[in-house]
């Protein structure tokens, strides 16, 4: 339940700053029984975005969840039947601009008896990368890192995500990466998503500073479509 707080209450601040920062956005909340969806359209900024909370409460492990978490994290104690909460916030804006590139981020933790994993990320997916705006993406995520990781965090999470968003088809990654972990069972975890979704549009993160530098960038006909 603590976590579910600190999830909810991240969507709920993630959307007072998105609001501020583009206050013509229409705003639909779907509710429903495992979380509400913060849908957002027809901005000036974002064109469409999302706020996703969910959670789920007391479900049991099937065979092949359980083979599965036990491969992952070493552990022969999860089995079958076992009861598991999980939960999760995801997001995405999708700019108006192709000037101002697409965020994508989440957090998310799943518990089984007395331990809990937790896993997330963020990432930048610009459809015009501009090298100053890599820059400050990805030093913003390592000051973070850092601050609220352990040592050595940073080059660790990176390189999960470059491999992650990796195309082997085009042999390319998709955008300019970001920072993901998983199964990740530190004593600092918790706090480490929710200062990640903290800074994830916070006036002076990884983010919403390139927003302001490119919302104003003229956009031709050929590169609209």
């Amino acid at each position: 339940d603590s976590f579910v707080g600190t999830l909810s209450k991240n969507q709920q601040r993630m959307l007072a700053l998105v609001r501020e920062a583009d206050p013509a956005l229409t705003v639909t909340v779907d509710e429903s029984p495992r979380g509400p969806a913060i849908v957002l359209e027809d901005g000036d900024v974002w064109e469409k975005g999302c706020l996703l909370l969910t959670r789920i409460d007391d479900a049991k492990l099937t065979k092949e969840r359980a083979d599965a978490i036990s491969s992952r994290v070493g552990s022969d104690d999860i089995k079958e039947r076992m009861s598991y909460a999980a939960a999760a916030m995801s997001f995405v804006l999708h700019s108006r601009s192709p000037h101002v590139p697409t965020l994508r981020g989440d957090a998310r933790m799943f518990e089984v008896g007395d331990r809990s994993w937790y896993g997330g990320g963020l990432d930048l997916t610009p459809a015009y990368v501009y090298d100053e705006d890599c820059t400050h993406f990805h030093t913003a995520l390592k000051r973070l890192c850092d601050e609220a990781a352990a040592p050595g965090q940073y080059a660790s999470m990176k390189c999960a995500c470059d491999g992650y968003f990796y195309i082997p088809a085009r042999e390319e990654h998709r955008g300019v990466g970001g920072i993901f972990f998983d199964d990740l069972e530190a004593p600092w975890a918790a706090d480490f998503c929710d200062q990640m979704l903290q800074a994830a549009v916070s006036p002076d993160g990884p983010y919403l500073p390139m927003v302001q530098r490119r919302q104003g960038e003229p956009v031709t006909d050929a590169q609209r479509d």
